[in-house]
């Protein structure tokens, strides 16, 4: 029995080793490098690396090197020079990839969480074959003294098993959460996909050790800004920082690689409403349907530019071609770990006011204003606002251009509201030509705090959309004109204080033209 054991076992291994020799591709693959250099648009990366391989022959029987690129490559993006030789043909395939690194170490855990895993399966599964065996052993004919015995026994044994076979169960689902975890992390490291590309160059006069640079377009990668506005009114300044997440699944570890970030480019009611523009003109009838850009378009106007300057000495911004480029230097970018890297960090110099839209509602929204030495350019990103360390709230930011306005939320302290006090209607001229439409508002601006701000209202300026309509406007004060149409009223408000402006509109049109009042209808 033992002889036959020991001839089938020889009989089975030299079959397994015999598969796994045919099995075997004749090309195994290589592992991928480490790039040089990367630089990260959003979405996908541009690798450049450098190896000194080995000529051997290819499968087609020309002499050359082979070139693996990450599952995730685009080997239609590769770009491939030989300090000697050149390239005459170049072919790609798919072949099964290699573990390494950080990859490496996932799928080691792995593989020992499974196992202790089905260990505690089967010791669960012990517990719950001896639990019925307790449970079911007969009593048939026995006399009350082994009744009693048997009593006890089962008492004792039933209830120290069950107090294991939940502790068994806890550890089981503990190590269940573990290794769908892992097995999440490592997909998220390699993709989907355990295939690698095996690129097969042929070359002519070239040496028997070959030096070959190359790039290529990796997708599964990504960076996102994360930006930090923190204002300091007492000392006039905004801190601002600026640090990119970094996530990459091409299933090898970026060691010590240069890292760029390059741009290719939830409302939260952080800044003020927006003032839509007032037109008074002919009424056009139309029919249309409601377009569902509408609302996107109204978020937009929310959304306006809102932010801040950049430039830490340590990465470097460069300007390339349509896009800006960020060096951080040399870093290290395991795959499938998101990595968050400081870009910029800075203090700017800025003027603290309040402003408000009364028309829109009664809050006034603590505003910085700076204007940088040179335009900036930071591509859309989370921003998180505080002031003085609280945090106010986060929106998403982007900016262009040197004119920055920053809000930081509403101070309940700080007020403006607007009161209509008059709205009539007449005609007026020879024989009544011409229809008028009056408005005269007041607005209240109070401070509550203990020391003075400067409160900026603003309305917008009603505009005529026809030739015949003419519109004049009366305020005490007198307000300013902003861009974009824009009424702007700056005032100081002492400790306490208030203050009144009186704003008056009036539209003259033909009697017998159907005017479209806009927001004053």
């Amino acid at each position: 029995m033992t002889l036959r054991y020991h001839t089938s076992f020889k009989a089975f291994s030299t079959l397994w080793v015999l598969l796994v020799l045919f099995a075997t591709p004749a090309w195994t693959a290589e592992k991928p490098v480490s790039p040089d250099s990367v630089t990260l648009f959003p979405g996908r990366a541009l690798l450049e690396c450098s190896e000194s391989l080995l000529q051997t022959v290819l499968p087609d029987g020309q002499r050359g090197i082979l070139v693996t690129l990450p599952a995730n490559a685009d080997p239609d993006t590769l770009r491939l020079s030989t300090r000697s030789g050149s390239p005459v043909d170049v072919r790609w395939e798919r072949v099964p990839a290699l573990d390494q690194g950080t990859v490496q170490a996932m799928r080691k855990e792995l593989v020992s969480k499974r196992r202790d895993l089905a260990v505690m399966t089967g010791e669960l599964q012990t517990i719950e074959s001896r639990i019925s065996l307790w449970s079911d052993t007969p009593a048939d004919g026995a006399a009350a003294a082994e009744m009693e015995r048997l009593d006890a026994a089962m008492s004792k044994h039933l209830a120290t098993l069950y107090r294991t076979r939940f502790e068994v169960q806890e550890k089981q689902v503990a190590l269940e959460a573990e290794v769908a975890a892992l097995q999440e992390a490592l997909d998220k490291a390699v993709g989907a996909d355990r295939q690698v590309w095996q690129v097969q160059a042929a070359l002519v006069n070239a040496p028997a050790t070959v030096d070959v640079r190359y790039s290529y377009v990796l997708g599964g990668c990504n960076w996102q800004p994360l930006y930090r506005f923190e204002a300091l009114p007492d000392q006039g300044k905004v801190a601002f920082t600026f640090t990119a997440e970094i996530e990459q699944s091409s299933g090898l570890d970026w060691k010590n690689a240069e890292v760029s970030l390059a741009t290719v480019e939830r409302f939260v009611s952080l800044v003020p409403p927006s003032l839509p523009e007032w037109r008074v003109e002919e009424r056009q009838v139309m029919a249309y349907a409601a377009s569902a850009d509408a609302v996107s378009v109204e978020r937009m106007a929310e959304e306006a530019p809102v932010m801040m300057k950049a430039a830490a000495p340590a990465p470097r911004k460069v300007e390339r071609g349509n896009y800006a480029v960020w060096e951080l230097g040399r870093k290290t970018i395991p795959a499938g770990r998101l990595v968050t890297l400081p870009v910029q960090a800075e203090y700017w110099r800025a003027d603290f006011l309040y402003t408000a839209r009364p028309s829109a509602d009664s809050k006034a929204y603590l505003t910085a204003k700076s204007i940088l030495p040179e335009p900036r350019e930071l591509p859309r990103g989370t921003a998180m606002f505080l002031v003085d360390g609280a945090l106010i709230g986060k929106r998403s930011y982007n900016l262009s251009g040197t004119d920055v306005d920053l809000f930081f939320g509403a101070d309940p302290l700080v007020t403006a509201t607007m009161k209509l006090l008059e709205k009539q209607s007449g005609d007026k001229g020879i024989i009544g030509r011409k229809q008028t439409m009056i408005w005269a508002w007041e607005m209240v601006l109070r401070n509550n705090r203990s020391h003075a701000v400067t409160l900026v209202a603003e309305d917008p300026e009603p505009q005529s959309g026809h030739s015949d309509i003419r519109i004049e406007t009366e305020s005490v004060p007198r307000p300013e004109k902003g861009d974009d149409h824009m009424l702007i009223w700056k005032t100081e408000l002492a400790p306490k204080g208030e203050s009144v402006i009186r704003h008056t509109v009036t539209v003259t049109a033909p009697r017998d033209m159907d005017v479209d009042y806009g927001r004053g209808r």
